[in-house]
């Protein structure tokens, strides 16, 4: 019997292996710790830029303070200027003293209040709660000037009635017990204008003392006379 020739086929092959691949770990390893540093230096820019800022907004509230108090020393300076002027017109006869506080309200609501900003919210609150005490401060020195010309206005008017009534006592017939209740009716006056009781009280006595002594030398006088 022929026999066929097998050829290649025939003949045992040996099967090949599946190649197995090698993964550097080293390699991952390094990318891994490369983010992990480009991570952290974004995270150090944000904190610097972080830094930065705080710095630059403490730097920006310190200016804001610093113009705050030279806004508060020009505000005072400024109400200082209204009061003087203020006394000054008192003094001299241009303006009654019973306008003086209406002129001093007048003249405020004329200026422009001063502004500042990029102050914090609790700085602000006290710059402006101190705008309002120097405003009121300021009122009430008008006022003490105010009662001072008031005090002025009273002795004045005062001394004019005992020289008034002195005249009168000095008339023949004089009513010397009446002109003289005619000026004690100045002592509780006085207490209610804020004029020192007391010395208007030693004055009262002291025109009736006068008056007595002059009434006195009058009919001694008229006695010789007759």
């Amino acid at each position: 019997m022929a026999t066929i020739p097998m050829g290649e086929f025939g003949q045992s092959r040996a099967v090949p292996r599946p190649s197995t691949t090698r993964i550097d770990n080293s390699a991952s390893g390094r990318i891994g710790q490369a983010y992990q540093n480009a991570g952290q230096a974004l995270g150090n820019v944000a904190n610097d830029f972080a830094r930065m800022q705080a710095a630059r907004d403490a730097e920006g509230q310190a200016l804001a303070i610093a113009k705050s108090v030279n806004a508060l020393s020009e505000n005072e300076v400024q109400t200082n200027g209204i009061v003087a002027g203020i006394e000054s017109q008192i003094a001299d006869g241009s303006l009654d003293w019973r306008s003086a506080v209406e002129r001093y309200d007048a003249v405020q609501n004329e200026r422009e209040a001063p502004v500042t900003t990029g102050l914090p919210p609790d700085r602000l609150e006290a710059f402006n709660g101190a705008l309002k005490m120097r405003r009121q401060a300021g009122r009430d020195a008008v006022q003490r000037v105010a009662d001072g010309a008031r005090r002025v206005e009273f002795r004045g008017q005062f001394d004019t009635a005992l020289d008034i009534l002195g005249k009168l006592a000095g008339e023949p017939g004089a009513d010397i017990a009446s002109l003289q209740r005619r000026a004690e009716q100045f002592v509780p006056l006085a207490q209610s204008a804020g004029v020192d009781e007391a010395t208007i009280a030693a004055k009262v006595q002291g025109f009736k003392d006068k008056t007595w002594e002059n009434q006195a030398k009058t009919r001694a006088i008229a006695a010789r006379n007759d």
